[in-house]
């Protein structure tokens, strides 16, 4: 790849976790696309569970560039990836289903 950046819409991009490794080896940055794609996710939980309101959709929707930008910030401070920054933080999240903060 002649890039700077892997984003893609959805789906994962990366045959094997490996190949992010891979890109940043290049010096290619990769954007986890359940990171980047989470709005997606987030309308069909949220809003057709009745669990928020669109302007409260959109809100959480505005933050997932604040979110990426901790990720990149989490995955230079422990010397790893964005895919395992990202992985993390969902396992976080997901050890702790109430709090969507994390």
């Amino acid at each position: 790849l002649e890039c700077e950046i892997v984003a893609g819409s959805a789906n994962n991009q990366l045959e094997t976790p490996e190949d992010a490794e891979r890109l940043a080896a290049r010096g290619i940055l990769y954007a986890p696309d359940f990171i980047i794609n989470a709005g997606g996710a987030m309308a069909f939980g949220l809003l057709h569970h009745g669990l928020a309101t669109p302007d409260e959709l959109e809100d959480r929707v505005a933050g997932i560039g604040a979110t990426l930008d901790d990720i990149f910030l989490e995955a230079r401070e422990l010397g790893v990836g964005p895919l395992e920054a990202a992985r993390r933080r969902a396992a976080r999240r997901l050890q702790r289903p109430g709090d969507a903060s994390t």
